[in-house]
């Protein structure tokens, strides 16, 4: 992403600074100050002073507005230009965060808020590299396809940051957007969330529709079923080792509300079982888990996965 040239000032340090106290309503000064920027562009009353040069290099949209001539009665401070937008405060914050700030968008996990923020307005104002940067983040957590699942399961790597409403919020996001491809697994990982009460939860969550609020209940009760009739029943050969398989008792039920059918075959599972069983169980384990990743979709009443990921929202 293209940097401000070194002989430019640092921006002010000091954020929300208010720039006109006098006022019934004071504008604030955000973190993206730069004292010799040449736009000002003002969102919910937050103010970032920037560069043109800039905007327009990472963004058509910025281009095109900046190549129109002056309106007679265009809103200028400090022989800046104003631009008054319509997002949120801190949506524009980020944005302009990933523009001039190369190591603000690190490798480690984002919260959630700041991947949606980046989703948004890289879609639109029109720019590519950092939208698919955010969309990464969360197709990396939220996949497609079950060997991505796979490998998101197998590494201790995550693109966003673990919070309790993080599958809730994935689902609000991609129902805004349009990210139809992540819905599935959402869905499931909010199926799957060990929640103490998990339905008492769910249901007094005022973020989800009412009904995606039934699809997540009525799908996690199907998963339920799903996994006591594949996992627990068909995981061992016959009668063999039944008795002494404890520890896939206990994945499948304990604590109550445990669902493991995508995770991968734990070791811990074939303690006490023979040979014979545990060989049995991986391939069962292995094919109930691919039976489960194409019938994902329509558990919770979606679309199967070609076409969620051919309708799903792109920039281009």
């Amino acid at each position: 992403m293209p940097d401000c040239p070194s002989s430019k000032r640092q921006r002010t340090s000091s954020p929300d600074v208010e720039i006109d106290p006098s006022s019934a309503h004071p504008l604030l000064r955000s973190a993206m100050w730069y004292d010799d920027g040449n736009v000002i562009l003002t969102a919910e009353r937050i103010q970032s002073k920037v560069y043109k040069g800039v905007l327009s290099a990472h963004s058509e949209v910025f281009q095109d507005m900046f190549s129109l001539p002056p309106l007679p009665d265009e809103d200028k401070k400090d022989e800046c230009s104003v631009v008054h937008l319509s997002d949120a405060a801190f949506d524009v914050e980020q944005l302009l965060k990933m523009m001039f700030e190369r190591s603000y968008f690190t490798a480690g996990p984002q919260p959630m808020k700041v991947v949606a923020a980046l989703l948004r307005l890289g879609r639109k104002y029109i720019i590519p590299q950092i939208y698919d940067e955010a969309l990464s983040c969360l197709t990396t957590d939220f996949p497609a396809t079950l060997k991505e699942w796979n490998a998101h399961k197998n590494i201790d790597f995550k693109r966003i940051l673990e919070i309790d409403s993080l599958e809730v919020e994935a689902i609000v996001l991609a129902r805004e957007l349009n990210l139809l491809s992540i819905l599935p697994i959402a869905f499931y990982r909010t199926a799957a969330a060990p929640y103490i009460s998990h339905a008492k939860s769910i249901l007094s969550d005022r973020s989800l529709s009412p009904r995606d609020k039934a699809l997540v209940l009525v799908g996690r009760e199907e998963l339920f079923a799903y996994q006591h009739e594949q996992f627990w029943t068909q995981s061992l050969s016959e009668d063999c080792c039944r008795a002494d398989a404890r520890p896939i008792f206990d994945a499948c039920f304990k604590p109550p509300g445990t669902l493991v059918l995508l995770d991968p075959w734990k070791e811990h599972w074939q303690y006490k079982i023979c040979e014979e069983c545990c060989e049995h169980g991986k391939r069962v384990h292995n094919l109930t888990r691919r039976n489960l990743w194409s019938k994902l979709p329509a558990i919770f009443e979606l679309d199967d996965w070609d076409v969620l990921k051919a309708n799903s929202s792109k920039l281009r």
